[in-house]
């Protein structure tokens, strides 16, 4: 009864932070970003617009897909001999996949959070800003730089979308995706008997994610520092959410050294022990009366000769052996 109060809690607490996580997520992309402004001068957001070479519905069912098949293979993998074993009526196996899927998740939907608390906070104009908003100027300083502007063409979402460049987040998932897969089959590679796939499916993950920022680059939707401030972010909660939320960085449990017993238990050993030892030392001095009071025959060791076992019992004392020779 405990045991299943202990699980229900558990799941409830997880769904009321992802819960947490989606809100701040809609709360975020209804927020305006903050209006900057520009040179008249500066080319760098008077790039033509492309179409993304990684959409963003690929991007997230491609990278949802990798965490969710590569987590349930690993573990049924490693777990293949205790597929059996259950705790509280459950699979074993189940409960690692729970875990590690819910970190990884989790360590994903706070990646996206985190890109929206930073595009909405510095509202970088895009490369292709005046493709996507084809600014009408209001005003300007003296020193060309124009910070009263209307947008003229495109619609609304362009609009907000022109202004949200900073940092990237296509960079910042993929990285996150790929990192986080990386160090979970790195450092689950004691049970992960397989190096040459391990190896082969790291490459793969890395791969896709660089090539992901490279497109980032080349389509003219974020600058280089853009797509560096989105890996870099990545990075750190690939990193960081595995350290805090599960025992990935821990030692491995199995060669760890762990009390056998309770202070109480080893207390009660203690006594016993020093019980036998004093039995057996009463034991040892009853032998050694019992000795002194029957002796026992010495009895001789067998002389060997080079050959044969001589039995002393019928063979000469050595001097009379030497006298004979």
């Amino acid at each position: 009864m405990q045991k299943a109060v202990t699980i229900t809690l558990r799941i409830l607490s997880d769904i009321l932070a992802f819960v947490a996580l989606f809100i701040a997520m809609g709360v975020l992309q209804r927020i305006q970003p903050t209006s900057q402004g520009y040179f008249t001068d500066d080319y760098s957001i008077r790039l033509p617009r492309h179409s993304s070479t990684v959409s963003s519905v690929t991007l997230y069912s491609v990278s949802s897909v990798l965490i969710l098949t590569t987590v349930v293979a690993v573990e049924i993998m490693i777990g293949w001999d205790s597929l059996r074993m259950k705790k509280a009526g459950i699979p074993v196996v189940l409960y690692s996949m729970y875990d590690y899927l819910l970190v990884a998740f989790y360590g994903y939907f706070v990646t996206i959070t985190i890109t929206d608390v930073g595009k909405a906070a510095v509202g970088r104009l895009r490369p292709s800003f005046f493709d996507q908003c084809g600014p009408s100027i209001l005003q300007s300083t003296v020193l060309g730089y124009v910070t009263d502007y209307s947008c003229t063409s495109g619609g609304e979402k362009d609009h907000l979308d022109a202004r949200k460049s900073f940092p990237s987040g296509h960079s910042s998932l993929a990285i996150y995706t790929a990192l986080f897969l990386c160090i979970y089959l790195q450092l689950r590679q004691s049970k992960f008997r397989i190096p040459a796939l391990r190896v082969a499916a790291q490459t793969v993950f890395v791969s896709l994610a660089i090539v992901t920022c490279i497109t980032r680059i080349t389509d003219y939707r974020h600058h280089v520092t853009d797509v560096l401030a989105g890996a870099v972010l990545g990075l750190l909660v690939a990193i960081s959410v595995p350290f805090y939320m599960c025992h990935l960085f821990q030692p491995n449990r199995e060669n760890q050294v762990r009390p056998l017993c309770t202070e109480q238990e080893t207390d009660k050993i203690s006594t016993k022990r020093t019980s036998l030892v004093n039995i057996r030392m009463l034991d040892a001095a009853e032998a050694a009366a019992h000795r002194l009071q029957n002796p026992v025959p010495c009895v001789q060791k067998l002389e060997v000769n080079r050959h044969r076992f001589v039995d002393p019992k019928t063979a000469h004392p050595v001097s009379h052996m030497s006298s004979q020779y």
